[in-house]
């Protein structure tokens, strides 16, 4: 394996993911405060930011390094689990677009660790194009998001079909505490909503096989904040292409 971050500039990464010909990733990262001399060290960001970076590979093709790290996403929203689209310029992912609020239903959080996964209700999936057709490595770092369609409630740890027509999505339930997330299927074309995971307890980070005949996932379905993974065959209308 090789590492690509390192703490001398993020305290925080994850969320990884490669667009579809392995040439960029996705993540979210909370990035190191850069001191100034005579200053008190500034704190840094509560929240996760999104960001883009170009992989960098050896002669013999092995991936060893990022270049162009980019953030992406606005000043102090909280951010996750990006996705490229199928056409290469758009990205989708959870943001909250401006600074969430503090009602939230209660986070995540594995035992005692302090690390807590929060659920902002402010969380909406979003869409933002932040490369140029006519400039393909250049990143628009300040391109608007566009919410792909706003629910009021968390939603999130989206990922899309290679058409780009349906995001599998985490939508957590309203008033739930603590945060009941089930999973969804939104139909870009009909501008529908189908439930297809709604058991108690969280189930969140599902992805599409690449036949889009299974998903997978992750879930505390026992309510005892252990994480497992699950897979799972779609036996709804089969998904069709668009057009």
């Amino acid at each position: 394996s090789v590492q690509l971050t390192f703490p001398d500039r993020f305290l925080r990464a994850g969320e990884s993911y490669f667009n579809a010909d392995a040439t960029w990733i996705i993540f979210q990262g909370i990035e190191r405060p850069q001191a100034v001399e005579g200053q008190p060290a500034p704190e840094p960001d509560r929240f996760y930011a999104m960001y883009v970076a170009k992989l960098v590979r050896d002669d013999a093709g092995r991936i060893n390094g990022l270049d162009t790290i980019t953030r992406i996403s606005p000043p102090g929203s909280a951010n996750t689990c990006g996705w490229f689209s199928h056409d290469g310029r758009h990205v989708i992912y959870g943001s909250t677009i401006g600074a969430p609020s503090n009602e939230s239903p209660s986070g995540f959080q594995v035992k005692s660790r302090q690390y807590v996964w929060q659920f902002p209700k402010e969380m909406e999936i979003v869409e933002q194009a932040i490369f140029d057709a006519a400039k393909p490595d250049h990143v628009i770092a300040d391109a608007p998001l566009t919410p792909i369609f706003a629910r009021g409630a968390y939603d999130a740890e989206c990922s899309l079909t290679r058409d780009g027509r349906f995001v599998l999505h985490t939508q957590v339930r309203d008033g739930s505490e603590p945060a009941d997330g089930d999973l969804y299927i939104f139909d870009r074309t009909t501008k529908t909503q189908l439930p297809i995971v709604t058991a108690d307890g969280y189930d969140g980070g599902p992805f599409f096989s690449p036949d889009q005949k299974w998903i997978c996932y992750r879930s505390d379905r026992k309510g005892d904040n252990l994480l497992q993974l699950y897979v799972a065959e779609l036996i709804t209308e089969k998904l069709r292409p668009s057009g």
